[in-house]
């Protein structure tokens, strides 16, 4: 199995000061972990004005500035400060005029740089991207423009005659979408806000109770709360970081699902079983929540009474503390602001701060450039979490899958819902994993766990058609609301696809082959 992530990965770290050339990664063989490059260059995008620079140094300052710091105050190892200072200083940021190159050389090696004269480019010039550790794929084409989000401010659309060069998506055949759907709905691609639709009598500021799409905001704020206890010292019962491996019986004193069950067994809303060894669980849908999975709830409230002045004196403050306030959602609302949630529903919001909440999970848990949540807590969100009792469910988020899945979880075992060919299936990269003992899929035949890219297609669904739908291979986010009683992701993508796949660089409007490559997880044009 290979992803450009692993290519990546597996290259030498970018030595900018001391060669022409460099290759097209940035890490350190003594940084223990390479996420703690990226959110440092992930603070140094969001704190640094790249695009408003007028001079090179000025840019390069406020870089060198931002890693110094990090690396005094011991929030990072000076090696990781040292990797991510190295890879901001080969950038486009206030050189009017130049771009990064990107060229394979004669021992077959990808190597990138900064140049003044993109005519003198002998391969390919990428000037969406203004670093050359990111700027690049493997095989010296253009790698997607950098990740962006809002912050905390308001979205600001993309004006529709720079939709087609922002977003890769052709405006006209959006416009037709509308027609085509006729509720409203969001496209949030490469981080912007490239198109929307509201018919008469509803906008962008109109709020709405969007039922199960809670859930998966349920599993968001578990993994920020598991995030921000993660350095808590653990002495014995209710105390310590909040982790999905942690036994319930852990953080509750009484419970009335399986006495042995696990946070993740929860979160997968498998927790009711008898049995919860190795294909003897199902997974049975918990559409209210009382089966098992509001009681997350007082978990959650448990795990943060062991540091309420900074965590807050409950989940409502918490919630708005860690995901509302740093997402700008001034819309939203949780269990009506209550002190203890209800998971199963009870999310009310707006189109775009459900596309916040897409857009964070799509970006990796990073925003403004601070990180919110872990990435693998997002990963196993998105992932089936136990293969044996359904392969299209994760961390309370529904996920494409080709066999072996209960959609709304009413018939174990049996297919409900409308198989979309052109979206992946999510499919875990290794095997066993977590407290999942698969030995692979659970797939059957024409099917396989094969995969060239791990671009599993996940969603959030609620019940009257609320969705929010992550392709992460296209680094795109589609959100909806009321488009009908049961839904399924397909209804969305299938109208809006055409606009995508008309800009596509390889297949250009031919969605056949587009969907052959992409649902079969072997074409991921924007896999970071």
């Amino acid at each position: 199995m290979r992803t450009l992530g692993s290519v990546a990965l597996a290259t030498t770290f970018l030595l900018v000061t001391s060669a022409p050339w460099a290759d097209a990664v940035c890490s350190h063989r003594q940084c223990p972990e390479q996420a703690m490059i990226d959110d440092l260059r992930a603070k140094v995008a969001a704190e640094c004005d790249c695009a408003g620079a007028t001079k090179g140094r000025d840019y390069l300052r406020c870089a060198k500035g931002i890693a110094k710091a990090a690396a005094k105050a011991g929030t990072v190892p000076k090696s990781c400060a040292a990797a991510a200072r190295k890879c901001e200083a080969k950038t486009t940021c206030g050189r009017v005029g130049a771009a990064v190159c990107c060229q394979i050389s004669r021992r077959g090696a990808l190597r990138a740089r900064v140049t003044k004269n993109p005519v003198r480019c002998r391969g390919t010039v990428c000037e969406a991207n203004p670093r050359a550790a990111d700027a690049c794929r493997e095989d010296a084409t253009c790698a997607p423009p950098p990740r962006t989000d809002p912050g905390t401010g308001p979205w600001d659309p993309v004006p529709a005659d720079r939709v087609a060069q922002e977003c890769g998506l052709d405006p006209a055949l959006l416009s037709a979408a509308d027609a085509a759907l006729g509720h409203p709905y969001a496209v949030v691609r490469y981080g912007k806000l490239c198109h929307e639709y509201y018919p008469e009598g509803t906008g962008p500021a109109s709020v709405d109770h969007v039922f199960s799409a809670t859930k998966t905001l349920g599993a968001l704020v578990t993994g920020i709360a598991a995030y921000e206890t993660r350095d808590l010292p653990r002495t014995g019962r209710q105390t310590g970081p909040l982790s999905d491996e942690d036994r319930v019986d852990h953080w509750l004193d009484a419970f009335t699902f399986n006495p042995d069950a696990h946070v993740a067994h929860v979160l997968a809303m498998v927790a009711h079983n008898p049995d919860l060894s190795y294909g003897a669980k199902e997974h049975v849908y918990d559409a209210a929540g009382n089966v098992q999975i509001n009681r997350l709830s007082d978990v959650m409230r448990t795990a943060i009474a062991q540091d309420p002045a900074r965590l807050g004196a409950d989940l409502e403050e918490f919630t708005q503390r860690f995901l509302f306030e740093p997402l700008g959602m001034t819309y939203s609302t949780w269990s009506a602001g209550r002190p203890d949630k209800i998971f199963g529903f009870s999310w009310n919001t707006t189109i775009r701060e459900m596309a916040r909440v897409g857009l964070l999970m799509v970006n990796g848990g990073i925003w403004n450039g601070q990180r919110l949540l872990a990435e693998d807590w997002i990963y196993r969100m998105t992932h089936p979490a136990f293969e044996d009792a359904n392969t299209g469910y994760g961390y309370l988020t529904w996920l494409a899958a080709n066999a072996n899945y209960n959609f709304g979880g009413i018939i174990p075992g049996t297919l409900l819902a409308p198989l979309d060919p052109c979206a992946p299936a999510a499919v875990y990269a290794h095997f066993p994993h977590g407290l999942s003992a698969a030995p692979d899929c659970n797939y059957v035949e024409p099917y396989g766990c094969d995969q060239d890219f791990d671009v599993g297609v996940w969603y959030a669904n609620g019940a009257g058609g609320h969705l929010i739908v992550g392709h992460p291979g296209l680094d795109l986010v589609l959100v909806a609301k009321d488009l009908g009683a049961i839904t399924h992701p397909v209804q969305l993508f299938n109208p809006i696809r055409p606009a995508l796949v008309a800009l596509d660089a390889r297949f250009a409007g031919d969605e056949a082959a587009f969907c052959a490559a992409y649902g079969a997880s072997t074409y991921a044009p924007d896999l970071r």
